[in-house]
């Protein structure tokens, strides 16, 4: 059945045709990669999570200025980096300071690059009945050297298999040349993203308070 890959399929335009569908707007589109990526200590899991909670809890949006779904959504959290103590350590902090009524999240922590691990994750998700799944992080999900197109494309071919919203956290590079930020790692990072968004932090020394933009 793989190597048979997807039927065919006849395409024709009709007035009923919906556009693209947000899961939350204007930030994670439905059924396609998001990348957030910023510098190191930009908060990046911490919005993940916020994200992760407005979209499983609507009524819930932290007063942020963002289109909720109409829905709950449920999302699996693959861990590259951390572990669960650290993020139930997170989430417990959320709920607490937004005074949220309830906050959870499956979880799961990874040791094995994503295209190596497609069962399990597909088997996780089903079991989680999750419609997102978060990557923390791009690097640690890949296999090899980030610069390489093979190995960005190793990555998104495999996402594709898994056939669900993505959102993924990667690191910045900076262009000494242009000062342009961009998504570390080959050019088809940004190239196979349907939606990227750049984190910006700002915290004064000394200051437990950050502001965070993304752009």
């Amino acid at each position: 059945r793989m190597r048979r890959g997807e039927p065919l399929v006849e395409l024709r335009p009709g007035d009923g045709i919906k556009p693209p569908e947000y899961l939350l707007e204007p930030l994670i589109l439905k059924n396609n990669p998001v990348i957030i990526f910023g510098d190191p200590g930009s908060a990046k899991s911490t919005i993940a999570l916020i994200l992760s909670q407005i979209m499983a809890y609507p009524n819930d949006n932290y007063g942020l200025d963002i289109t909720p779904p109409s829905h709950n959504v449920k999302c699996l959290y693959l861990d590259y980096e951390t572990d669960d103590d650290t993020l139930r350590w997170l989430l417990t902090k959320l709920k607490r300071g937004t005074g949220l009524s309830q906050a959870t999240l499956s979880y799961r922590r990874c040791v094995l690059p994503l295209a190596q691990d497609l069962d399990q994750i597909h088997r996780h998700i089903h079991d989680a009945g999750a419609e997102v799944i978060i990557i923390d992080s791009l690097g640690l999900a890949c296999a090899g050297d980030l610069k390489d197109a093979q190995v960005a494309l190793a990555f998104f071919s495999a996402l594709r298999q898994i056939k669900t919203t993505s959102l993924i956290l990667a690191h910045t590079a900076k262009n000494p040349e242009t000062k342009k930020r961009t998504v570390f790692g080959s050019v088809f990072f940004e190239a196979q993203a349907r939606s990227i968004w750049e984190v910006w932090k700002r915290q004064d020394p000394g200051e437990d308070e950050m502001d965070i933009a993304l752009f």
